[in-house]
């Protein structure tokens, strides 16, 4: 028989429930179903949402099999690396400001050597981090665009950039030309543009089809309208997996013209958030959206990665591929 004493002691160690105990009870159980249904809510309303890669959480090393297109965030800029089986090419360089992220990107990333520098065009927020990417990288190539001598750009920046070619040991330079194709390592593309001599230096823009193992690349610099056009109307191969907007999304560069020749999976736009130029354009957007292209913007995700491994494409962001 269980004395009165111990009785009591068992209701005070919750033995016996008093309706306070259970109102408490009642209430945390509640409250923790709310919590879990909001968690699945959030869950289910961000499951397609890519996470920003933080540090080298979602480093691909140079050897890795496979190509592995980085489309690193520079801010209001354009900075691109290619890797594959051994081959490293570099397409632009950011910002002056970005210089130090774009040299600490590329040695995490196992890089010591760059095969091919390819510097679209001489605006300071694609050849920005070219004299910093000279002293800490052995650049064995560089392509620039032929921009006429009377246009060429008279800056201190552009300036230093020729320097650092010419002090390069080593280092071999040419100008881009329409319809001749590249390899370095199993880096393969083909040059589109320019095809002409334009004022405008987005004009002047080199424009590349990366190809490998059965999938392609397009990357468009800052080319607007005109060298757009020209581009489709030569009657060349535009058509890619991946097109990498030019002009930062700018609705004068995408257009639904070349959308609908490139017929892409998905699209990479480098911008800075909050950016003054509106970039990217709403008109974009719309053109993208109506296609249904996957879109990645580095103002949003941050650095972005896509891989081509075994004829198929993924990319990785926040460190998970898919």
């Amino acid at each position: 028989m269980i004395s009165l004493e111990r009785a009591q002691k068992k209701d005070r160690k919750g033995g016996n429930k008093s309706p306070k105990s259970i109102i408490v009870w009642i209430a945390t159980f509640v409250l923790i179903a709310l919590a879990l249904w909001r968690g699945i809510d959030m869950y289910i309303d961000n499951a397609d949402a890519p996470l920003p890669i933080e540090g080298g959480d979602a480093a691909v090393d140079v050897e890795s099999e496979g190509l592995a297109a980085h489309f690193i965030d520079v801010g209001q800029g354009d900075c691109s690396l290619i890797t594959a089986d051994g081959g490293v090419v570099l397409i632009d360089s950011g910002t002056p400001d970005s210089r130090e992220k774009v040299v600490g990107y590329l040695r995490d990333r196992g890089v010591s050597n760059i095969d091919c520098v390819v510097a679209t065009h001489p605006h300071s927020d694609h050849i920005g981090g070219m004299k910093t990417v000279f002293r800490n990288f052995n650049v064995r190539h560089v392509m620039i665009p032929a921009i006429a001598e009377d246009n060429l750009p008279n800056s201190s920046l552009f300036d230093s950039f020729v320097n650092a070619i010419n002090d390069e040991e080593g280092c071999t330079a040419e100008y881009a030309v329409p319809g001749e194709t590249k390899t370095f390592g199993g880096i393969t593309f083909t040059v589109l543009g320019p095809i002409n001599q334009y004022e405008a230096y987005n004009d002047m823009s080199i424009v590349l089809r990366v190809e490998y193992d059965g999938k392609s690349i397009l990357y468009m610099g800052d080319a607007e309208l005109e060298e757009v056009a020209d581009i489709l109307d030569s009657g060349r191969d535009v058509r890619a997996d991946v097109i990498k907007c030019g002009h930062h999304g700018s609705s004068d560069s995408t257009t639904a013209e070349l959308l609908d020749k490139v017929k892409p999976d998905i699209a990479i736009i480098s911008c800075a958030a909050d950016n003054p130029y509106g970039h990217p354009h709403r008109e974009t957007v719309d053109e993208l959206d109506k296609r249904n292209v996957r879109s990645f913007r580095t103002d949003r995700d941050g650095d972005i990665i896509i891989t081509i491994k075994d004829g198929k494409t993924g990319y990785l962001t926040g460190g998970k591929a898919q």
